[in-house]
């Protein structure tokens, strides 16, 4: 976790008159942050000139807290400054040897990553495949002449760091969705999706499905279908309903591999169980 440090507090920032730009930005920040609305929040604000360094504004800068998600704002809008608004990424296939007359790359294909965050995406897709962009690839590849590869398909994300995570980072986060590594070469957003449905009987296997299908996760699956529960039953009106009774499914990936573990119960007509799980080594 972070460790508290001893920071000097920034200079408090003289008295700007009230007609000044900078009084009003100190009344309006201090309209906000005073709000009786957010009496139970904590705010650490800074409001430096990148001219003279001056601080404008600063309230519990100095006091370690821990970041929200909203922080991306600021990532994003930094993002947005520096490549502009007409930046696209750009994913190339490169190869290590000739093309044949007879359509044979003897070679390797390489697809090497710049850190397009859209392949496989859904956020990004939603009227498409998420296997649409390959299909792009091997149409591009037929074009130039390519009807089979001799040699091997390399994944090449060297385009960042080897650093998948930050410091900082719980580890016993890192199995789940919102803590997928950080890769140049990203594929659904470096994630699965299983679900989990009833099996045929009481006391049978639970039925899976991984999106997306892919022999790069294993599962072990040792969930069980249970018979429904007839304890709860909810009068309304002239109707009873009878409840399944709940899941106690749990689905786990343990960290350094990919395999995903099932395990738990479902009742016969309970609903599906669906969560996301992170990816090991993405590339691949």
């Amino acid at each position: 976790g972070a460790r508290a440090q001893n920071l000097p507090l920034p200079p408090t920032p003289a008295f700007a008159p009230d007609n000044s730009p900078a009084g009003d930005l100190e009344r309006d920040l201090s309209s906000i942050f005073n709000d009786p609305r957010f009496s139970n929040a904590t705010w650490g604000v800074a409001v430096q000139s990148l001219a003279t360094g001056e601080y404008l504004f600063h309230l519990n800068d100095a006091k370690s807290l821990l970041p929200a998600s909203n922080f991306k704002l600021f990532t994003a809008t930094e993002a947005l400054s520096l490549l502009g608004t007409d930046f696209h990424y750009t994913t190339d296939l490169l190869t290590t040897g000739r093309i044949l007359s007879d359509g044979t790359l003897r070679g390797d294909l390489v697809i090497r990553g710049a850190g397009d965050p859209t392949f496989g995406s859904s956020l990004f897709a939603f009227d498409s495949s998420q296997l649409t962009i390959f299909d792009a690839w091997a149409d591009s590849l037929a074009h130039l002449g390519v009807r089979r590869i001799s040699g091997a398909i390399i994944g090449d994300d060297s385009y960042f760091t080897p650093d998948y995570y930050p410091n900082g980072w719980a580890i016993e986060d890192l199995p789940f969705y919102f803590a997928m590594p950080t890769t140049a070469l990203v594929f659904n957003e470096d994630q699965i999706s299983v679900t989990v449905t009833p099996g045929v009987a009481a006391g049978s296997a639970t039925h899976y499905e991984i999106n997306p299908s892919t022999d790069y996760v294993s599962v072990d699956n040792k969930g069980v279908s249970k018979t429904d529960s007839l304890t709860q039953k909810r009068h309304r009106q002239a109707d009873s309903v009878i409840a399944t009774g709940t899941s106690s499914i749990d689905i786990t990936r343990d960290i350094g591999g990919n395999e995903i573990a099932i395990k738990g119960e479902i009742p016969l007509h309970g609903t599906a169980t669906n969560q996301q799980r992170s990816v090991e080594d993405p590339t691949l």
